[in-house]
């Protein structure tokens, strides 16, 4: 390993961005992007998807208005949001089946 290059720069192929994950969000007035959740057994869920086309599917399914879309988060941009709304946010739901909301 060359001086000051640690494994954490190069543990992924050359090329790869990292995994891409998928929120149905609304822009806010403020500019941020609300997730939309929603509430099981008192709690709320951020339902989270691996695929694009999953998210829209699922928001196909539900009913919100047009404000609603499917944003793309990196794992980074993922981890602060939940940062950001951890009273709020109880379980995240990965790719969750139509109709549960």
């Amino acid at each position: 390993m060359e001086k000051g290059v640690g494994w954490e720069a190069s543990w992924l192929p050359s090329g790869h961005s990292g995994l891409v994950h998928y929120v149905i969000a609304r822009r806010e007035i403020t500019g941020f992007e609300l997730p939309h959740t929603f509430s099981h057994l008192g709690k709320e869920v951020l339902p989270v998807f691996s695929s694009a086309e999953a998210a829209r599917r699922f928001l196909a399914s539900v009913a919100l208005s047009d404000r609603w879309h499917v944003r793309q988060f990196s794992t980074g941009e993922l981890v602060s949001l939940l940062f950001i709304l951890p009273k709020r946010v109880a379980w995240v739901l990965p790719n969750p089946p139509w109709g549960i909301c």
